[in-house]
């Protein structure tokens, strides 16, 4: 049975907003590297994190949530949070920083995509306090001209925090983990 009109329009809605989310991120590296656009980094910032939150609520309010859609929703937030640090490490901040996030990324992505587990509970809210204090670095950046260690080391904290917090979870399931490996590798 086809989806209703209605069905089809709201499904639009939702990754249009999504897909204007991707645009966004790409849009605010140009703002960032312009002179005369550098004061409407903070909306392009406010607009990606309100679309974030806005877009899988969405997806569920109208009852069109689907599995395609949540990893275009993932993959956008992804693209735009490596730009924002694309942009970052530009400004002379250490990829070193990066690493105890780019390993969360690992971690989330393998245990997602292999163990097939539709969500782990309570990594999101770690993740968005991690995309969020990197955005608010570029704007600092963007506002004030430069960077410092003190904010290299709280952002670094940051993403050890998402690493700890998501690592914790994975090890609550690695009986789970381990079943669906044992099951791969021997039948």
């Amino acid at each position: 049975m086809a989806p209703s009109p209605h069905k089809k329009a709201a499904l639009a809605l939702v990754n249009g907003l999504t897909l204007s989310r991707l645009i966004a991120g790409i849009v605010s590296v140009l703002i960032f590297y312009s002179q005369a656009f550098k004061p409407y980094l903070a909306l392009s910032f406010l607009y990606i994190l309100i679309s974030d939150l806005s877009d899988g609520f969405l997806a569920r309010r109208l009852a069109v949530a689907t599995r395609a859609g949540s990893i275009f929703d993932y993959v956008v937030d992804r693209f735009n949070f490596y730009l924002a640090i694309g942009v970052l490490i530009g400004e002379g901040v250490s990829v070193l920083v990066f690493l105890p996030f780019l390993l969360r990324d690992l971690i989330y992505v393998f245990v997602q995509t292999y163990v097939s587990i539709s969500s782990i509970r309570g990594t999101k809210a770690a993740s968005f306090g991690g995309t969020l204090s990197t955005y608010a670095y570029v704007l600092i950046i963007n506002y004030l001209g430069k960077r410092n260690w003190l904010l290299d080391l709280l952002l670094t904290v940051m993403f050890v925090i998402s690493l700890a917090n998501l690592s914790l979870r994975v090890f609550r399931l690695k009986q789970r983990i381990y079943e669906e490996i044992k099951s791969d590798l021997f039948s």
